[in-house]
């Protein structure tokens, strides 16, 4: 937890501390009788919770030094979860269900600029960042509170056209699947994300 506090830039519940204690308590008990349990989101974890990951590795390195046993990196991932869990404010869904979110807008983005996005840029760690945040308040019905941005979205609808479509398709496709409408404030901000992670990408 110390760790992880000094690594991720957001508030960690500290009531993480019973399910991380449970849950590593029971990956060590497993390793003992020789019981593998596949992480089927490692891979998404991996890529959306970059963060959360090197404290999962981190995790699993102490407990190597503490209990000589070398956990597989889908602890880390399921370690990972945990400190994801503790920072979402989540009244209704589940990470899985964020993460979906997050993959569904990526695949939008991929698809309108044909491209492949670069994944170690630090434009796309934001981007995912915002993404994450934008599905949590998806989730619990929340939104920007509105400011005036209305100057500037003309401006961003004239200097990154192709940006503020992609956002426009994102929109139908948030709305139409989920009922959510996105603020002004969010086409806003999205635009840029996603300006600023394909020029990244070029």
């Amino acid at each position: 937890m110390s760790y992880a506090k000094k690594q991720i830039d957001n508030d960690i519940n500290e009531n993480i501390i019973v399910s991380l204690c449970d849950h590593v308590y029971m990956a060590v008990e497993r390793f003992k009788q020789g019981i593998e349990v596949k992480n089927v989101m490692l891979w998404d974890i991996k890529k959306f919770y970059r963060d959360e990951f090197e404290v999962g590795l981190y995790a699993i390195d102490i407990i190597k030094k503490r209990f000589g046993v070398q956990l597989a990196e889908d602890e880390a991932g399921f370690i990972a979860l945990h400190i994801v869990n503790a920072q979402l404010d989540l009244h209704k869904k589940s990470v899985k269900e964020i993460t979906e979110v997050m993959q569904e807008i990526e695949t939008i983005v991929r698809i309108t600029f044909a491209t492949k996005l670069d994944t170690n840029s630090v434009y796309y760690y934001r981007f995912i960042t915002h993404l994450k945040f934008f599905a949590e308040r998806l989730f619990n019905e929340s939104i920007y509170e509105n400011q005036d941005v209305e100057g500037l979205l003309d401006m961003i609808k004239i200097k990154y056209v192709k940006a503020y479509n992609c956002v426009l398709k994102i929109s139908d496709f948030i709305y139409n699947k989920y009922n959510y409408t996105l603020s002004d404030e969010e086409i806003l901000y999205l635009s840029i994300h996603i300006t600023q992670v394909i020029n990244a990408s070029k």
